[in-house]
């Protein structure tokens, strides 16, 4: 994972902050949060995937694409026909 983020680093730049896509819960049991990480050249979405066990909340799960861009090509498509 470290080396993916150094990666993220070398190929779009330096880090220039994030926006919250989405947010979406179940009870107070998992949550799962979409973030928009913009960098110099490039930007990724960042997925947070929480669990609380009753005791202690912690991450479940964590993953991060830059397919976002073309996910938005293709919805806005539909309204351009």
């Amino acid at each position: 994972m470290k080396s993916k983020f150094s990666a993220i680093n070398t190929l779009a730049g330096p880090y220039r902050g994030e926006s919250l896509l989405k947010k979406r819960t179940i009870n107070d049991d998992i949550a799962v949060y979409s973030y928009l990480a913009k960098y110099d050249k490039k930007f990724y979405r960042f997925i947070f995937v929480f669990y609380n066990n009753g005791l202690k909340t912690r991450i479940y799960k964590f993953l991060f694409d830059d397919t976002a861009e073309l996910e938005m090509e293709e919805s806005l498509k539909l309204y351009m026909e």
